[in-house]
């Protein structure tokens, strides 16, 4: 399956625009990080992690689904021939997943940064864009609403020179449990609007994450910015 937009960087080939229904069978063959905007009549669009707009003219295969404002998902779609006024794209939609939204926080003094809880999470893999990032991570939890994420910008802690490098920023990945640390292992999504930290992006190669992760302790993963951006 190839992955769309920003997402997956693919490049927009005529051979994509196919009906769902080719020879080779009946599944999605992209994917793709969206926000969701509902509409009347339980209806709703997507907007792409780069603004671009898709509306799901065939929704037959997904059945029914609530949609909330801005909620953060991944959806496996196909692309449509037949164009639909006022959007960048018609699909036809397979499956749609909603995943964590996450909170972003600038820390400026030690006691804000007592109070913020480091619980060990899994990192899996990332993608980054000029609007989002967006984590692939691995924890524990028997109830997973309780499980909170935030990206900060910690400007207490001096980090040290080898876990920084010209160009990039360095940004900290932070799970608060709330005390949920059992029960099963679970993968995730979880996404981060980048509105807070344009400035500081502004014409950086990417970022420098640090995870405090399950098995290796804390980490520093070097994650770039599209070569396009």
């Amino acid at each position: 399956m190839k992955r769309f937009g920003l997402f997956l960087l693919v490049t927009m080939a005529a051979a994509i625009f196919t009906s769902c229904n080719d020879s080779d069978g009946d599944y999605p063959r992209l994917s793709a990080f969206a926000s969701v905007k509902p509409l009347e009549n339980n209806d709703f669009y997507v907007v792409l992690d780069d603004g671009k707009t898709v509306y799901p003219g065939d929704k037959s295969r997904i059945g029914s689904y609530k949609a909330e404002e801005d909620q953060r998902v991944v959806i496996y779609f196909n692309l449509l021939n037949n164009k639909v006024e006022g959007y960048d794209y018609n699909m036809a939609l397979y499956y749609i997943q909603d995943i964590y939204s996450g909170g972003t926080k600038v820390v400026t003094t030690q006691e804000e940064l007592d109070a913020l809880e480091d619980d060990k999470t899994s990192f899996k893999e990332a993608f980054l864009n000029s609007n989002y990032l967006n984590v692939w991570v691995g924890f524990n939890a028997c109830d997973l609403t309780k499980h909170t994420f935030l990206l900060v910008r910690n400007n207490v802690t001096e980090i040290a020179p080898e876990y920084t490098e010209e160009g990039y920023l360095n940004l900290e990945l932070r799970r608060d449990a709330h005390g949920d640390e059992g029960g099963y292992n679970y993968d995730r999504y979880v996404s981060f609007k980048l509105d807070s930290f344009k400035e500081d992006l502004e014409g950086k190669k990417g970022i420098i994450l640090r995870v405090n992760t399950r098995m290796n302790g804390v980490k520093y993963i070097k994650i770039g910015l599209p070569r396009e951006q």
